[in-house]
């Protein structure tokens, strides 16, 4: 089973160069001799010689590297995993130096030594990485958890194969494994024999309260924190743990996991307005929270203040006896609290750096970071704190993901607010148990909530997820068009559109452009789109959307709005009242916490005598968002026979459609602008232009192909007639060599009675527009059998100076592969 499902580990032989081939080591062999020549017998004829070969070594080794790692982009068209590691590569790694092969010397102790020898970075990063903090707790009964208890309720012991099976299901198969080197690739595809052998061994690890000492043992690979000053580098404070855990562990605490944190959501054990690893909770629902109870503020003439906490160290501190203590008094059966405390007793961690590995280190507080079951004891082992909080500052709301915690505070004033938020601050931090080596507030920082901040943080963003495409792909090599596509929306498009659901302002039915944040950000778009389609400056954005089969990015941003507030609609939420309990909305969580914003500041106007605000009241900028892209949602657009979408990806068809028509016909409003704007990407209908049936033509097809395709259905290509257009200084005319018509791709394949190659095709299989406009549409087998062949011959044809290149070194790899 082994051999079938799992890839073998490549042999190391050292770190040669990929580029090396006969060639180079012809030319090293020339350059030599000519060397030896020359020391020999020093005379101006020898001198020359050893230029030359010096030279002709270095245009050979480029040429090798250039035809390597083009090749190496082409392959990654068929080889996923060797795409997304060169994207990761490109966004994260390329424009940073190389990793130092050994961790600098840490800085030592103030008036001591530096510490050089990998025992002493160890013992440093052991300190850092595992404390042991002190804690109070003298509020504890039975800290040894002799006596026993009732549970509130019940958690089923019974683990079946169905259980592993959705257990693993989730699990990516080819994560880096602990000691064990056993990936879950393998254990998903020994199937229903392991996986009830794997449900009988957790049932009894359940039953007698036990967990397998080898499991507990952790690899933890110590790698740089990226982005922070080469200073910090030399203390422990620049260095993460990445701790890899045996796989069978990892199934065994998944399977803990999803009880624990079932009977948490059905019981009404977590906070409401806790968001961190939970169901149908995101990033995005948290930043909805905070945004609508500041906006229903201000909308009651008020202001809102927020103060933004970092538990340091949150996860390594977690003390396990008050942990045990918290599960005790939340009612969980004893089976759980007696397994888990022994999950967390006799751990051990082992530090990999510079090579080496040190001896076992001994664990005494926090949870393991890479276990799928501590994100979901450490939010049961704060859930206290916010109840305490809650409890003595009624008029604070708190908005939480795992270890960060948000404290909003609203008034009439900043003052007030500053008030409150720091009395809720030191209460925070006279918790005697409070977790973490300290809290951090986040560097302070007066933000309106405009747009304005939120545009500039992306575009510093995208500096770096630009590289991800810029760096791998170009107009005539890389990963083919649709791999390049995939890169740009799973990658930069994802960056530019997180977080959309509470700063985009929707387009409304019919509107001719983006607006707000959108309109700015679609110029990233633009510039990804011209790299994926391979086109000039000049083509027209709409001509690269459809090219690409990508929608208008504003379009795309109702889409993802639209959808959002679709999922806040659904009875998602358990409403904590028990397991068969009636579910709640997501957006039921915040519009109660708008409604007490606004019952607060109405109750002051009434206990001051003044007439509480009757009527309606103006929409916030999220409730009007909501109602415009729920308008564009159910718009009757009556294109193509359709009335309405069924869903958001049918109306994005139908609005991107109804915009290309309109920027079309406002190009081509009189005949002589129909004539010089004549493109077949225009020509084609809208099932090839506005569906995933625009890819079709690109399939098979490298880089540079696609990128010719495009070009010549757009129109914009460097023929003279195109170059003339745009004012290239060195072309004077914009007629072929033939003098009979302007060089255009219809008039080379055509009409020229003098091209530049003969052509490879029967002279009746393409002589008229209509021929070339079937051909480049590229959907049929007999098109894309003969556009092969046009964009071969135009390559071949000496007219596009760009591709001669890479024309040469695709030819040159199909005679090797040959």
């Amino acid at each position: 089973m082994a051999e079938v499902a799992t890839p073998r580990k490549k042999a190391n032989r050292g770190h040669g160069s990929p580029w090396w081939s006969v060639e180079v080591q012809e030319a090293q062999r020339e350059a030599r001799r000519a060397e030896r020549e020359c020391k020999a017998a020093p005379s101006e004829h020898n001198k020359e010689r050893l230029n030359q070969g010096l030279r002709a070594l270095a245009a050979t080794i480029n040429k090798e590297k250039t035809k390597t790692w083009r090749t190496t982009m082409q392959k990654a068209t068929h080889k996923p995993d060797l795409l997304w590691s060169l994207e990761r590569w490109a966004r994260c790694r390329s424009f940073a130096p190389p990793d130092p092969p050994k961790l600098p010397a840490l800085t030592g102790p103030p008036g001591g030594q530096d510490l050089s020898t990998h025992e002493e970075k160890a013992e440093a990063l052991a300190r850092r990485f595992y404390p042991n903090p002190e804690a109070d707790l003298s509020d504890i009964e039975d800290p040894d958890l002799l006596e026993q208890w009732v549970p509130k309720f019940n958690i089923e012991e019974k683990v079946t194969v169905g259980d592993v099976r959705a257990v693993l299901s989730k699990i990516s198969p080819w994560k880096a494994p602990g000691e064990d080197h056993l990936p879950i690739g393998l254990l998903k595809a020994c199937g229903r024999p392991l996986f009830k052998v794997l449900a009988v061994l957790t049932e009894a690890c359940f039953r007698i309260g036990w967990f397998p000492e080898i499991f507990k043992r952790a690899k933890t690979v110590v790698l740089q924190k990226p982005g922070k000053e080469p200073s910090t580098y030399r203390t422990p404070g620049g260095y993460r743990p990445i701790a890899l855990l045996p796989t069978v562990g990892k199934v065994i605490e998944a399977l803990v996991a999803k009880r624990i944190t079932s009977a948490a959501e059905a019981y009404g054990l977590l906070p409401a307005e806790q968001m961190g690893n939970r169901e149908h909770r995101s990033t995005e629902v948290a930043i909805r929270l905070v945004v609508a109870q500041v906006q229903e503020a201000w909308r009651q003439k008020a202001t809102a203040s927020l103060l933004q906490l970092d538990i340091s160290g949150a996860f390594d501190t977690v003390n396990h006896t008050r942990l045990l203590a918290t599960l005790r008094l939340q009612g969980y059966p004893q089976w759980v609290v007696l397994w888990v405390k022994a999950w967390l007793s006799n751990r051990v961690a082992i530090l990999h750096f510079d090579g080496q590995k040190t001896e076992d280190i001994p664990v005494i507080a926090g949870v393991p970071q890479g276990s799928p079951l501590s994100p979901i004891l450490f939010i049961l082992y704060i859930a206290s704190l916010y109840q305490a909080l809650k409890t003595a500052h009624p008029l604070v709301s708190i908005v939480g993901f795992a270890d960060d915690t948000n404290l909003l505070a609203f008034g009439k004033n900043p003052e007030a607010n500053t008030q409150a938020t720091g009395k809720s601050l030191e209460d925070l931090l006279a918790v005697g148990w409070y977790p973490g080596d300290g809290v951090r507030t986040s560097k302070v920082r007066i933000n309106s909530l405009q747009q304005r901040a939120h545009q500039q943080a992306v575009e510093r963003k995208l500096k770096t997820q630009d590289f991800a495409l810029s760096r791998i792909a170009a107009k005539t090599w890389g990963p083919s068009l649709s791999r390049a596509r995939e890169v740009y929306v799973k990658c930069i498009r994802s960056a530019i559109a997180y977080g959309a659901s509470s700063f985009h302002q929707p387009t409304a039915p019919r509107a001719t452009g983006p607006k707000g944040p959108a309109k700015l950000l679609s110029k990233a778009q633009n510039r990804s789109l011209r790299i994926v389609v391979g086109a000039y400056k000049s083509a027209p954005i709409r001509c690269l959307e459809t090219e690409a089969w990508v929608p208008p990015l504003d379009l795309y941003l109702n889409k993802r709005l639209a959808d959002f507030e679709g999922r806040l609609q659904k009875q998602a939420l358990q409403s904590g009242a028990g397991p068969e309990a009636e579910r709640i909305t997501t957006g039921h969580l915040i519009t109660e916490a708008c409604n007490k914003v606004y019952r607060r500041f109405n109750k002051r106007r009434k206990t001051r005598g003044r007439r509480p605000r009757q009527g309606p009241q103006s929409p916030t900028p999220t409730e009007l968002a909501a109602s415009v892209v729920a308008q564009w949602v159910n718009y009757k657009w009556k294109i193509g026979g359709k009335d309405r979408g069924s869903n958001t990806k049918e109306v994005v068809e139908l609005a991107w459609q109804a915009r290309w028509e309109q920027q079309r016909a406002s190009q081509q409003s009189t005949t002589r602008q129909r004539v010089l704007n004549r493109r077949i990407a225009d020509e084609d209908p809208p099932a090839l232009l506005f569906t995933d049936k625009a890819l079709m033509r690109h399939e098979g097809l490298t880089k540079a192909q696609s990128s010719l395709l495009s070009q010549a259905r757009i129109g914009d290509i460097g023929l003279r007639d195109y170059l003339f257009r745009v004012k290239v200084p060195e072309v004077r005319t914009p007629y072929c060599e033939c003098g009979r018509g302007r060089e255009t791709v219809e008039h080379l394949v055509v009409w020229c009675p003098d091209p530049p190659l003969q052509r490879p095709w029967d002279g009746r299989e393409i002589r008229s527009h209509r021929d070339l406009q079937t051909v480049l549409r590229g959907v049929g087998a007999r098109s894309r059998r003969f556009v092969r062949k046009v964009l071969g011959w135009l390559m071949d044809s000496g007219r596009l100076l760009e591709y001669r290149l890479a024309r040469r070194l695709e030819l040159e790899t199909v005679d090797g592969e040959g």
